[in-house]
């Protein structure tokens, strides 16, 4: 199947562009680390298959409205390492 086609059936079945969906589970993986640990935002980013923590500032910019960093501040577990 050549990469278009797929493309194609990918949009058709999951009515978002495999970019899209891609970038959101990566968005899900970061959450769930800013909300549990105090791991670095550069090391999330890595973890998370971002480019590096630019890219995913965008994407929680674009997406959520909000930085990583504030993400992390409004919804990280009380006793969970990112609070201390």
């Amino acid at each position: 199947m050549s990469v278009r086609t797929f493309a194609r059936a990918f949009v058709r079945d999951a009515k978002i562009p495999p970019a899209e969906f891609v970038e959101g589970a990566r968005m899900d993986a970061a959450r769930v680390m800013l909300e549990s640990t105090g791991t670095p935002l550069k090391t999330i980013a890595y973890e998370c298959a971002f480019r590096d923590a630019h890219r995913m500032r965008g994407a929680f910019k674009r997406r959520l409205g909000v930085s990583p960093q504030q993400y992390r501040l409004n919804f990280s577990a009380p006793g969970s390492e990112a609070n201390g």
